[in-house]
């Protein structure tokens, strides 16, 4: 008996849910699409949402846009690519669509296609931040520091506060800066354990070359009124784009606690 009450309930029901996805707007279409791809990870039901809601309005640009995005974060990127050319064969204007097309480049490696794009949406958007500051990583993963650096440089001259642009450009210069002179002192006193002072000088030395970098550094200390030099060695050579090893080595002739250039668990316990 129950059960033949749900199946007439579903029958009841049933028309109406169809009626209602038949009569949901584009714009409802596309608030369940996003809630689908952003809360749930659920790409198949954005697309199919962001179609059917297409179809009912082919010129909404920002679902365009959405769909393509969706179809490069499934991995589909002969559909996204379809995508985004209609977009650029309507002469959409868009900033999203410029930063949406041009990222679906960068992530693979077509970093020439991506620089195309944006420069033809910076073209129409010379203040956007978010495009010059995607011509810095293409140019940055493309070795290209020297165009990066300028890049990041308009970022910054559109909103000094751009953090992410700042701490790319200070990478950059890493790069970039072939030779670099360092030179530090620390001094530490103390109140208690220790009657003498502290004093550590290091002079280093980076060269920066097309395998990676390397520093040579000269370290000079004076603790528990001893004095001690050392030198060390270190290099950062690259093996991807993205990695790099470290290798360090040290030297010295002297023997004792002042040679050691930090202040570690051993010498606290003295």
């Amino acid at each position: 008996m129950m059960k033949t009450f749900f199946s007439f309930l579903l029958l009841l029901l049933l028309p109406f849910t169809l009626y209602s996805q038949e009569n949901a707007t584009s714009d409802d279409l596309f608030a369940k699409a996003r809630k689908a791809a952003f809360d749930e990870k659920d790409y198949p039901t954005a697309i199919k949402l962001a179609q059917q809601a297409l179809e009912k309005s082919p010129d909404y640009t920002d679902i365009s846009i959405f769909l393509g995005r969706v179809y490069t974060w499934s991995d589909d990127l002969t559909s996204a690519r379809q995508v985004f050319d209609k977009l650029d064969q309507r002469n959409v204007k868009d900033e999203d669509f410029f930063i949406a097309y041009a990222s679906l480049e960068y992530w693979n490696n077509q970093y020439d296609k991506a620089i195309s794009i944006i420069d033809k949406g910076l073209s129409y958007h010379p203040q956007s931040e978010a495009l010059w500051l995607l011509k810095a990583k293409v140019y940055n993963s493309n070795n290209q520091y020297i165009e990066a650096e300028k890049a990041t440089s308009s970022v910054l001259e559109i909103n000094p506060k751009n953090t992410e642009a700042r701490a790319l450009s200070n990478r950059i210069k890493e790069f970039t800066s072939k030779n670099a002179l360092g030179i530090t002192y620390n001094f530490s006193h103390f109140d208690k354990q220790f009657d003498n002072d502290w004093h550590i000088v290091s002079v280093s030395y980076k060269r920066a070359t097309s395998i990676g970098s390397f520093i040579i550094k000269g370290n000079y200390a004076n603790k528990f009124a001893q004095n001690g030099t050392q030198i060390e060695l270190e290099a950062y050579p690259r093996i991807s784009k993205t990695f790099y090893l470290y290798a360090g080595a040290g030297y010295s002739n002297d023997v004792g606690r002042a040679v050691c250039n930090k202040t570690c668990r051993f010498c606290k316990n003295i």
